[in-house]
């Protein structure tokens, strides 16, 4: 598969010299119901989500997309015949729950990020997915971030890219979070949205 990504436009950022990301730096895990969730799904068609980090329900019930905008992503990608668990595996790009002074759903920090990228490159090398698909900024910054030189930017510069991504060997495609398309109220990005995932869908089946 031809590269994506050339020597010249990519270098390692994130990570500063001689520095580890562990788990006991991070300390997510030590204020979540559901430390260190594990991928979860069959995986029959090679398709691997990586969403943002578990939400207050995904933390109840130690599963990925368990609230509302799991649900939304199930039924939408049911009607281009897949089935999210049965089809897919599915994780985080953090993998434990990040919630604020109040217990509320928080997006992950950047050093968060950092410290669970080991776990998302793990993944990816044991299941070598045909296609992965990135469900939002955060995701994109795990998995493309530390790659890229210049300035990463937000989600609708990256949504709608299909990337042969030269590393992973497989399919990389962007698109907006489900939440995102739930706050949004069927508006024109929720067409947008479902185009992205036909479009990333039709390059594996």
């Amino acid at each position: 598969m031809p590269g994506f990504f050339t020597s010249k436009e990519v270098q390692t950022v994130a990570r500063a010299k001689d520095k580890t990301f562990t788990c006991a730096s991070c300390g997510l895990y030590l204020k979540c119901n559901s430390p260190k969730m594990r991928p979860f799904g069959n995986f029959k068609k090679g398709i691997l989500n990586i969403g943002e980090a578990p939400g207050e329900v995904e933390d109840k019930y130690n599963k990925p997309w368990q609230g509302r905008a799991g649900k939304l992503l199930q039924k939408t990608y049911a009607k281009l015949g897949i089935d999210l668990f049965e089809d897919c595996l599915n994780m985080n790009a953090v993998s434990c729950r990040p919630s604020n002074e109040k217990g509320d759903n928080r997006t992950p920090t950047n050093s968060e990020i950092d410290n669970c990228r080991r776990f998302v490159l793990r993944t990816i090398e044991k299941y070598k997915p045909k296609l992965i698909v990135l469900f939002g900024g955060v995701a994109v910054q795990s998995l493309i971030g530390y790659r890229w030189k210049n300035n990463l930017g937000s989600i609708s510069k990256w949504r709608g890219w299909t990337i042969p991504d030269q590393d992973f060997q497989c399919w990389i495609c962007p698109v907006f979070h489900p939440s995102y398309i739930l706050r949004s109220e069927g508006g024109v990005e929720e067409v947008v949205w479902k185009n992205d995932l036909k479009q990333a869908i039709n390059l594996v089946v």
